[in-house]
């Protein structure tokens, strides 16, 4: 299966120049980056071992909890070492806190908001593979029912716009619970093993892809 199997039919600068009218300002952006920062921090409290956070969540806890027998054992004090660690995790922190809004207003790709600003995710073209957008940072908060029809609200948005206009989605999901509410959402489905390799190369990562489904005439869709 080629690139060019997911361009046929796509009106990709189309689809790309909708979404980019519907997109919110740099400056809305860094005030939703916050929101979506809690988002996170619970979705990796709530679940932080699962199958794909094993790995960081362990050597996060090996670091932490091993940081201050280190430091004794090269020969600080116990007090110098829990200090040292405590000045190691705020440095940290700081550099989180400064990182994320700086990461969430420069990165690529265009930012959709649900009508209440409780829910969001980002549109990027995937260039190397012509036709095909990859839906990141889906998130929404607080968790309660009323968001939960926002996230179905941006989420629909974009899946209707993609059917449109003929265009594949694809979506890198970094948890098991962001998976299923990919699947839940927009009807993804696991995407096959050339297009993952197309979108990450050597070292290939499970994508998930959502084909555009029967395409809605703008007259009809405006009747």
């Amino acid at each position: 299966m080629t690139a060019a199997r997911y361009a046929d039919g796509a009106d990709s600068a189309a689809f790309a120049s909708l979404i980019a009218g519907l997109s919110v300002s740099r400056a809305r952006r860094l005030v939703m980056c916050w929101r979506e920062f809690v988002a996170a921090m619970w979705g990796f409290g709530r679940s932080p071992f699962e199958r794909q956070k094993r790995v960081r969540s362990l050597l996060f806890l090996l670091v932490l909890v091993g940081w201050v027998p280190v430091l004794v054992a090269l020969g600080l004090t116990w007090q110098a070492a829990v200090q040292l660690g405590g000045v190691a995790v705020l440095s940290f922190a700081a550099v989180l806190l400064v990182s994320w809004p700086v990461a969430s207003v420069f990165s690529p790709g265009f930012c959709l908001e649900s009508s209440d600003s409780s829910a969001s995710l980002r549109v990027v073209p995937r260039d190397e593979v012509p036709g095909v957008f990859e839906v990141r940072s889906f998130s929404r908060w607080p968790m309660t029912e009323a968001t939960a029809s926002s996230a179905d609200e941006v989420a629909g948005l974009v899946g209707g716009l993609a059917d449109e206009f003929s265009v594949t989605l694809v979506a890198l999901a970094a948890s098991d619970s962001l998976r299923r509410s990919y699947i839940r959402k927009f009807g993804f489905v696991g995407a096959p093993e050339d297009l993952c390799r197309m979108l990450t190369g050597k070292r290939v990562k499970p994508f998930l892809v959502r084909t555009p489904r029967i395409a809605v005439e703008r007259s009809e869709a405006a009747g």
